[in-house]
């Protein structure tokens, strides 16, 4: 089990506190994980342990999740923005410079949008099981209002018994059998309280995309994605890839949506692979 070398909150508008923790050497290049909308800030330490022997792991909960964290009286006036500009914040207050950014599932959005607000910002790009398709958005909309409606309807029960399925590939249900199941689901029901996960749940499904602003993004780029990810099949990833100027792809076989979950030595390979390759130098 490894400690965190420091932690803290860092305000980012009135009211609202986002808890941070991190991990590694001090002098370290940060790696900064944004939580995806339906996990904890603590659950990256494993999936993250090689790199920390060089990297400082910066984790923290978004607004509205974490048990440290302020739930605003109005959660469902969330932003993409609002994230966007939270984890500027949390750089600058943290003096993050030149972090490598990594996004996880619905969070590659909030990743995606701040390389292309903030493109000097970031030495690094990784978007693992990336929540965005280059053939638009009609798809992801019907099942994030499918997961409303389970949720509106059944509660958090039904949505993690419908995210347990579709995210995670038949051999890990198979293998996992009730045991998996309901030690997941207890952690999912103890991290999010049903005005959490409605409020995060009606943002991704009213947030407009764009695939193509891909094209804009100048950061050396990995996309991590799943063989059989539900949303994103090997050759769309390799679409996604082509919009990139500076992009890597990993499909990681036999994992579905949490590849990091699935096969985690063969995630931190790639990861480890990645984040320690030398940036190309452009010749004049």
């Amino acid at each position: 089990m490894r400690y965190p070398i420091e932690q803290g909150f860092v305000e980012v508008s009135p009211c609202i506190e986002l808890h941070y923790e991190v991990y590694g050497p001090k002098d370290g290049q940060p790696l900064v994980v944004v939580n995806d909308f339906f996990s904890s800030k603590h659950i990256w330490v494993r999936y993250f342990a090689p790199v920390l022997s060089r990297y400082r792991l910066v984790v923290y909960d978004l607004r509205n999740q974490g048990s440290y964290n302020k739930i605003q009286p109005l959660v469902n006036s969330m932003s993409l923005d609002d994230h966007v500009a939270d984890l500027a914040c949390l750089l600058d207050k943290l003096a993050l410079a030149q972090p490598i950014l990594v996004g996880i599932s619905t969070s590659t959005l909030i990743c995606k949008r701040f390389a292309l607000l903030h493109p000097a910002a970031l030495s690094a790009l990784v978007l693992v099981a990336p929540f965005f398709s280059p053939f638009g958005e009609t798809r992801k909309k019907l099942l994030l209002n499918g997961w409303l409606t389970a949720l509106n309807t059944a509660g958090p029960d039904a949505l993690f018994e419908q995210l347990y399925a579709q995210s995670l590939s038949c051999r890990t249900v198979q293998e996992g059998q009730d045991v998996a199941f309901l030690a997941q689901k207890a952690i999912f029901l103890n991290t999010n309280s049903p005005e959490q996960l409605r409020a995060f749940l009606t943002l991704a499904a009213t947030h407009t995309d764009n695939a193509e602003e891909l094209r804009k993004i100048k950061v050396r780029t990995l996309l991590v994605a799943g063989e059989q990810d539900f949303l994103n099949s090997p050759s769309s990833i390799a679409l996604l890839a082509r919009l990139l100027p500076d992009a890597s792809v990993s499909i990681i076989d036999f994992c579905n949506h949490m590849p990091y979950f699935e096969s985690k030595t063969m995630f931190e390979k790639v990861l480890l692979e990645f984040v320690t390759e030398p940036e190309t130098v452009a010749c004049n």
